[in-house]
């Protein structure tokens, strides 16, 4: 079994580790809301996500949060405001009904756009349809 070098925190480059895995703002819908959170979490000092779990008080795992970051799948909206509340509203001191809309809302769009991108996948053939005489 081999012995991990040092913590594999998924924050900035400057942390020892992995690095993290940021999302093409372009590539949909969920990728757009994880980039915000990027965003959102470098105004915040960019704090690791061992630390927003740990020490800030999300109510969430770091692995929820990494994969929340990610983009790769719609988080949940509780994981989504665990992520928000604590650097938006503990760590920035912003109003929480505010933030809570404004990123409800954000939520909601990755949400609405998911679903959208997996009915057109399921409605597109995979051949072309024969053509009609």
């Amino acid at each position: 079994m081999a012995e991990s070098s040092g913590p594999q925190d998924e924050g900035t480059g400057s942390r020892r580790g992995r690095r993290p895995i940021r999302p093409d703002p372009g590539a949909g819908p969920v990728a757009l809301l994880a980039h915000r959170l990027w965003e959102l979490k470098e105004e915040a000092g960019d704090p690791s996500f061992a630390d927003m779990a740990g020490r800030l008080g999300a109510a969430a795992s770091k692995s929820s949060l990494a994969a929340a970051a990610r983009g790769s799948a719609l988080p949940s909206w509780e994981t989504t405001w665990e992520f928000v509340r604590v650097l938006a509203v503990d760590r920035l001191g912003r109003d929480p009904e505010r933030v809570r809309r404004e990123w409800r809302r954000l939520w909601e769009q990755a949400q609405a756009g998911e679903t959208a991108d997996a009915m057109n996948e399921a409605r597109m053939p995979d051949q072309p349809e024969p053509s009609q005489p």
